[in-house]
């Protein structure tokens, strides 16, 4: 036989998990928001092989270059921000010939003000960029 009415004790409960949730989803929703207004900016890696340029726009646009030993690339396109990954969608690109694929993604491993940790989710390689 179903109930017709839920005891207070129940009603507390599901009000406190309910309130958990929104709360939960609230502190990810503003850290990523943290994350891409820190994101915005020109960021720079250099590696013993190359050196990346990249600026990340608030219109979620980004571009660059990509100076090695055997070529340099330019690249812009469009960036989305979901939790802690970029993920790159690639426009005009000379990278794209070079990665063989027009869309990458980063895990943001941190992130301040002035410096940024990625991994390449299909190398696995790390980048420790610098603000410039």
């Amino acid at each position: 036989m179903s109930r017709l009415f839920i005891s207070k004790s129940e009603n507390i409960t599901h009000f406190i998990f309910l309130l958990v949730l929104i709360f939960a989803g609230l502190s990810l929703s503003c850290s990523s928001k943290q994350e891409s207004q820190l994101l915005v900016g020109r960021w720079k890696y250099s590696g013993t092989t190359e050196t990346v340029l990249v600026q990340f726009n608030e219109n979620n646009t980004f571009s660059g270059l990509v100076f090695n030993l055997q070529e340099d690339w330019k690249f812009s396109g469009k960036w989305q921000l979901r939790k802690n990954v970029i993920k790159y969608f690639y426009h005009e690109s000379d990278y794209t010939a070079a990665i063989g694929r027009s869309v990458d993604e980063d895990i943001i491993i941190e992130i301040t003000p002035n410096s940024l940790l990625l991994k390449n989710i299909s190398s696995g390689k790390l980048y420790s960029c610098i603000r410039y």
